[in-house]
């Protein structure tokens, strides 16, 4: 070989070795490709099953953020009718108390749902709504 060829052989032997370290590269980028839409199909899965859960009772534990949400969403449905039993309690209540307090001849009826009957039934169903 000249030293020209020998020169030749060495850039040559330089330049696959370049090629074989950049292919090595894009193999491995490959594999990180594939591992990455594996995961991201995994992913997508999950945002189905999360978006399902909030429109369905399936596939929802009870200690999962979406089951605890929609526990407190049934806690808040029933605090309203809790706090709406407890103002008619309430009403009543005063009603009764100003009218006599006012008018010592104000009967208290079945009329006017203000005898002890009616206010013994509202306030029951006042301590059920909390469990009382």
């Amino acid at each position: 070989l000249t030293n020209e060829q020998a020169a030749n052989a060495v850039v040559e032997g330089t330049v696959l070795q370049a090629q074989k370290c950049k292919l090595d590269a894009e193999y491995d980028v490959l594999l990180i490709q594939k591992l990455k839409t594996s995961e991201e199909q995994a992913l997508l899965a999950q945002k189905r099953l999360t978006e399902a859960a909030q429109t369905t009772a399936l596939g929802v534990d009870a200690d999962s953020v979406i089951g605890r949400q929609k526990g407190l969403y049934v806690a808040q449905t029933n605090g309203f009718s809790r706090d709406a039993e407890q103002k008619a309690a309430d009403l009543m209540a005063k009603t009764w108390m100003t009218r006599r307090t006012t008018d010592d001849g104000t009967v208290a009826d079945a009329t006017n749902m203000l005898d002890d009957a009616s206010i013994g039934r509202a306030i029951n169903k006042l301590l059920q709504g909390v469990g009382a």
